[in-house]
């Protein structure tokens, strides 16, 4: 379970994977360049996500459940 500013830290990890993958795509995307558009260190997204697929997954989430309200 997430604090509330854990979700707030985790939602603008995603937003910014977002902007990301929208840019470059998956293959092309980094765990770097998703930290530092998230303006987060590198460490700070492993702590919320196993990896970047998992990223990916939760971006993909987040983009469904936009689309449904």
């Amino acid at each position: 379970m997430y604090t509330q500013a854990q979700e707030l830290k985790k939602g603008q990890i995603v937003q910014a994977a977002a902007v990301v993958f929208a840019g470059k795509g998956y293959g092309r995307a980094t765990i770097a360049e998703i930290a530092e558009e998230a303006e987060v260190g590198k460490g700070t997204v492993f702590e919320y996500f196993e990896s970047k697929e998992d990223l990916f997954f939760e971006v993909f989430r987040f983009c469904i459940e936009a689309h449904k309200q």
